[in-house]
């Protein structure tokens, strides 16, 4: 017979997986290959909510220190990550620069990355949803991420997605 403990930790798992796979096979610019994935479990925590706190008390910026509370209960995160891809599209001009090979040399990001990001993303958190997940896209979380370089490739921008299974939504009512 599994607990409570056992059913929430497998379910979970699970669910971030299908999560990932729907970032990753969400439609893309092109078909780049813009988009990478990890998932991280309570275990491993830790190290980003004191980062969190580091980064909210160094820059004062409260809602860090809070949503490291948010995370320490959080049972996994999903992270999205962009990489710079650009998406070679003539003219295009989206992001402001001549070309792609300008917007290089100003070592940018292209339009499309982001435009590419928002779909996983929102193919990501259909998934929690459709299985009543609690979830909530973070700034806080990918800015500390970032900061501590978890990804290895050439990443621009990270989103990162705590995941709850609990009889009250943790992201809610917070202060």
């Amino acid at each position: 017979m599994e607990n409570r403990e056992t059913i929430i930790k497998s379910s979970i798992g699970y669910i971030a997986e299908l999560m990932a796979s729907s970032a990753i096979t969400a439609p893309k610019t092109k078909g780049m290959d813009d988009i990478d994935v990890k998932i991280m479990y309570r275990s491993e925590f830790e190290k980003i909510a004191k980062k969190m706190e580091a980064i909210g008390k160094r820059d004062n910026l409260q809602f860090f220190i809070r949503d490291a509370g948010n995370l320490r209960n959080s049972d996994a995160i999903v992270l999205i990550a962009i990489k710079t891809v650009r998406a070679d599209i003539r003219n295009c001009n989206l992001c402001d620069y001549d070309d792609c090979s300008d917007n290089l040399k100003h070592n940018s990001i292209c339009t499309f990355n982001i435009i590419d990001a928002g779909i996983a993303i929102g193919s990501a958190v259909s998934i929690a949803s459709k299985f009543n997940v609690d979830n909530r896209i973070m700034y806080s979380v990918a800015r500390a991420v970032n900061e501590l370089n978890i990804f290895e490739r050439n990443i621009k921008c990270i989103v990162g997605i705590p995941l709850s299974i609990n009889n009250k939504n943790i992201f809610f009512d917070r202060k």
